[in-house]
């Protein structure tokens, strides 16, 4: 049986409910325009998700991860501050590559790198890890989307 039946709210489109946020999160997001903040509940990686993601996908100094669809880069930021790894996010809007850039420059973090490209057209084989944190909701889903700025489409994950 589908886990996720046992749970309908989860897939139920109507679903807008904002579940509690931390103390952690809410200071940490406070690095991000109000927009960002706004969405940050729904489609970006809480900090205690981010700091064990970062502990199990770091298993080695100088480990290569990659971020699938980034957004401002909140994975990248936190693990990046906690471990002596390379992070790297790819992200196709580019005002979020630009917020996501603009966090590492403010807190003087030299181990990131935020790029502004699709997925579908990138090169894997440079990563020794890779985190996904909810990247293809807004296409799958018909929840509140982050913004208008990317055609979404289940064709996408015909390719």
């Amino acid at each position: 049986m589908n886990e996720l039946i046992q749970y309908p709210g989860l897939l139920d489109d109507d679903f807008d409910e904002e579940p509690c946020a931390s103390i952690e999160d809410e200071r940490f997001d406070q690095v991000y325009p109000s927009k960002v903040q706004e969405l940050s509940w729904r489609h970006w990686t809480p900090v205690a998700v981010a700091v064990e993601a970062a502990k199990l996908l770091v298993t080695r100094p100088r480990t290569r991860v990659l971020d699938v669809g980034c957004g401002p880069g909140k994975f990248c930021l936190v693990a990046a501050e906690l471990k002596d790894a390379r992070f790297t996010g790819i992200e196709q809007r580019s005002d979020l590559v630009a917020i996501a850039r603009q966090a590492a420059l403010k807190h003087r973090l030299t181990n990131i790198e935020i790029i502004h490209g699709n997925v579908t057209d990138f090169a894997f084989a440079a990563y020794d890890a890779f985190y996904l944190f909810n990247p293809f909701e807004e296409n799958m889903f018909k929840r509140k989307k982050i913004d208008s700025s990317v055609p979404l489409s289940k064709a996408l994950f015909k390719k």
